[in-house]
């Protein structure tokens, strides 16, 4: 089967080389070098950040952390997003390894996306999931969980999971981070 080929997605000419990388690294959120996944969401309950900050945790848990990559939150907080807070919160692994930020310009977010190692988008539901095809579209994999509009956003690049389903989700996230073969295929 033929490979998919990355489309720019967005209306007007994309950057010139280094514009995007030079506003992401401009944010000082990761190190040039620094290894990390991005998800791209306002942090509210719908958005299931939740899940991710826990299957986050458990990667810690399985590998150490020197071997699980930041994890960069892109989105304003909004409703309900006090039980993902309130987890981050309490844990020190996870306040080293889950960076939030708001406010990000969308040239500096195209430099995140290309310098991502791939995305993550979780919720519990969507009529399409920009953040999953603004990924691929960067030649980017990435993991959501196979529901609703999520499936066709993401078809056919997208790293799918089960919905809700945690066991999986580290399962998926364990695979790319550790697997630098399997994350090439993706």
């Amino acid at each position: 089967r033929a490979r998919p080929t990355p489309l720019p997605f967005a209306a007007e000419p994309p950057p010139r080389a280094g514009q995007a990388l030079a506003a992401a690294d401009a944010l000082g959120l990761v190190q040039p070098d620094e290894p990390f996944v991005l998800f791209v969401a306002t942090l509210e309950s719908r958005k299931n950040h939740l899940l991710v900050f826990q299957a986050w945790l458990e990667l810690v848990r399985r590998l150490g952390a020197a071997r699980v990559p930041k994890l960069l939150c892109i989105g304003r907080a909004g409703w309900r997003a006090e039980a993902a807070l309130a987890l981050r919160e309490r844990s020190p692994e996870l306040r080293r390894k889950v960076v939030m930020a708001a406010g990000v310009s969308d040239l500096a977010l195209a430099g995140l996306t290309q310098r991502c190692l791939f995305g993550v988008y979780n919720s519990f539901h969507e009529g399409w999931g920009l953040p999953v095809t603004e990924s691929l579209a960067a030649g980017k994999p990435c993991v959501v969980p196979a529901h609703s509009g999520l499936v066709e956003a993401g078809a056919p690049g997208a790293v799918f999971f089960p919905p809700g389903d945690l066991p999986a989700l580290v399962a998926t996230l364990e695979r790319l981070v550790t697997d630098p073969a399997h994350l090439a295929a993706a």
